[in-house]
C-alpha cells in the first residue's frame, strides 16, 4: 500500500495480523527508504512538516503501539507517547492527535502533542 503525503511517499509492505483478525503491523519505506527493525500501522498524518505514525512495540510487560513523528528527510523517530493498546490516527490538531484505541470498537481518545 502506498500513500502520498503532501510529496512525501510511504510505502507500506509485508503487512501481518496483529494477532489473528486483528490490526496490521507493516514494514515501512520512506521516499523509497527503508526503516529497518521497527512494524508501523499504516495510519499516518503529516504534522508541521513531520509523520506522525503509530509504531508497533513489544515488551516484556507491555505491548502495543507507540505515536512516534518521523522526519522524512533524516528518517529520524522521536518518541511522543506511553503504548497503547491500538492506535490507528484518525486527525491531527495543531496541540494534539486524536486516535481510534480499540481495532474492533469505536472508542476515541487524544494525545497532546509536544
Amino acid at each position: 500500500m502506498q500513500i502520498n503525503l503532501n510529496g512525501q511517499t510511504l510505502e507500506f509492505s509485508d503487512c501481518m495480523e496483529v494477532g489473528q483478525g486483528g490490526p496490521q503491523a507493516c514494514s515501512l519505506a520512506v521516499n523509497g527508504n527503508s526503516i529497518v527493525g521497527e512494524k508501523f500501522d499504516p495510519s499516518p498524518l503529516l504534522h508541521d512538516g513531520k509523520i506522525l505514525i503509530p509504531m508497533r512495540k513489544i515488551g516484556f510487560w507491555k505491548s502495543g503501539y507507540v505515536l512516534i513523528r518521523l522526519d522524512p528527510s533524516s528518517l529520524t523517530m522521536e518518541r511522543i507517547s506511553r503504548v497503547h493498546g491500538y492506535m490507528r490516527l484518525i486527525r491531527s490538531h495543531q496541540t494534539s492527535v486524536e486516535f481510534v484505541t480499540t481495532a474492533w470498537g469505536t472508542g476515541t481518545a487524544a494525545l497532546p502533542l509536544p
